[in-house]
């Protein structure tokens, strides 16, 4: 049997630990409003997670990774993955099934924005050591 082969454009760390993490905040946040509730809620946010986590972590190091001023394109690598995410987890949660869609919007939003920021930060220093350090070589 071979090996799975997971995409490039897929980051499975980023959709396994996003999915377990981002699910048991949402279902926490709508417990109070009986088991079906926060069974639903979770589980949306978990499918959705797993998906849309391994795709926004690889846009976000795409960004962070494009050449220019470094402060500019950091800003775009945290301010547009957050907007996506921000609006999409909204929309999720405002279909059938979630009794509190703004909370949990609100519950994820502050756990992704300082992610994606932190790994902006993170994936463009290590772009800038590597280039330096390229660089040095030649």
């Amino acid at each position: 049997m071979a090996g799975l082969t997971v995409p490039s454009w897929f980051d499975v760390r980023a959709a396994i630990l996003g999915a377990l993490l981002m699910s048991s905040i949402v279902a926490l946040v709508n417990s109070p409003h009986g088991a079906s509730a926060m069974a639903t809620s979770g589980a949306k946010q978990f499918v959705y997670t797993f998906f849309f986590a391994g795709l926004i972590m690889r846009f976000c190091t795409w960004l962070a990774e494009r050449p220019g001023p470094r402060a500019r394109i950091v800003a775009t690598a945290i301010v547009v993955p957050s907007l996506i995410t921000v609006v999409l987890i909204y929309f999720v949660h405002s279909l059938r099934g979630t009794p509190s869609p703004i909370a949990s919007t609100a519950a994820v939003a502050t756990i992704a924005i300082p992610s994606f920021t932190m790994w902006s930060f993170r994936t463009r220093r290590e772009r800038d050591e590597a280039l330096g350090a390229a660089a040095g070589t030649l």
